[in-house]
């Protein structure tokens, strides 16, 4: 019987480092699904555009007429019915597309493992399509640093947090931690040193 390939999904807290130690877990055949990416891209399919403005109306579109995700994230968090709306929308499409891309992967010979990238992993019940869970660690005022250059304030990186899981539930439940508190140097060696355990 065929090996199934790791499948590793990445938590933590927003400003965490997450992409980045995505990034590293890669190592050489790794294979990465981005689950903002793939909202992204999805924002600007004419359907899922349509749907929007209908519920949101105009005035969330940019002056090239895409979605101004911007304006979109300061209407729908502090909104639960929005946030509710968009995410039903989204999320079914996003499932799918994870779906493929491990499939591919778990096919594909020139792959060794997978990551997956999906901020509400555990809150939309999605934590059959992983084998490893991964938590990244890192310090509120290093995250409050980080989320800075997004050009969000503390405010709205507690709406945004309010809306996941508590970060302690997620690093109790996941089977390894990766600190990013301190250099890049030092993280980059924690993912070495996990892809050595996972990988045959």
């Amino acid at each position: 019987m065929k090996k199934e390939k790791p499948v590793l999904a990445v938590l933590g807290g927003i400003g965490s480092g997450k992409t980045t130690v995505s990034n590293l877990l890669l190592g050489e055949k790794g294979w990465l699904f981005s689950a903002d990416q793939e909202a992204h891209l999805l924002l600007e399919t004419p359907d899922v555009v349509e749907k929007l403005i209908s519920f949101f109306g105009k005035d969330i579109l940019s002056g090239d007429g895409l979605i101004n995700r911007k304006v979109l994230g300061e209407r729908v968090f502090p909104d639960k019915v929005g946030l509710d709306y968009l995410e039903s929308i989204l999320h079914p499409l996003i499932r799918k597309k994870a779906l493929e891309f491990i499939e591919k992967g778990q096919n594909t010979h020139d792959c060794t493992h997978l990551l997956l990238d999906i901020p509400l992993l555990l809150e939309k019940n999605w934590r059959n399509l992983c084998t490893i869970l991964v938590f990244v660690k890192c310090g509120d005022e290093k995250r409050l640093q980080r989320v800075r250059g997004r050009n969000w304030n503390e405010g709205e990186l507690e709406i945004r947090e309010n809306a996941q899981f508590p970060l302690t539930t997620k690093e109790s439940i996941s089977d390894y931690i990766i600190d990013n508190s301190a250099e890049l140097d030092q993280t980059r060696q924690q993912a070495a040193d996990l892809l050595k355990l996972i990988l045959p």
